[in-house]
């Protein structure tokens, strides 16, 4: 059984979104909900 890193999906998503800001100075990225409530 494959084990999914939540972690490091979390910081692909967040480093894609942080690239792409930093290439428009005024682009904003949308923003992340996270609702763990249910997460193992």
């Amino acid at each position: 059984m494959n084990q999914v890193n939540y972690q490091k999906e979390l910081e692909k998503i967040l480093n894609t979104l942080q690239e792409k800001g930093e290439a428009a100075s005024d682009y904003r990225p949308p923003r992340l909900f996270l609702h763990s409530c249910c997460a193992p």
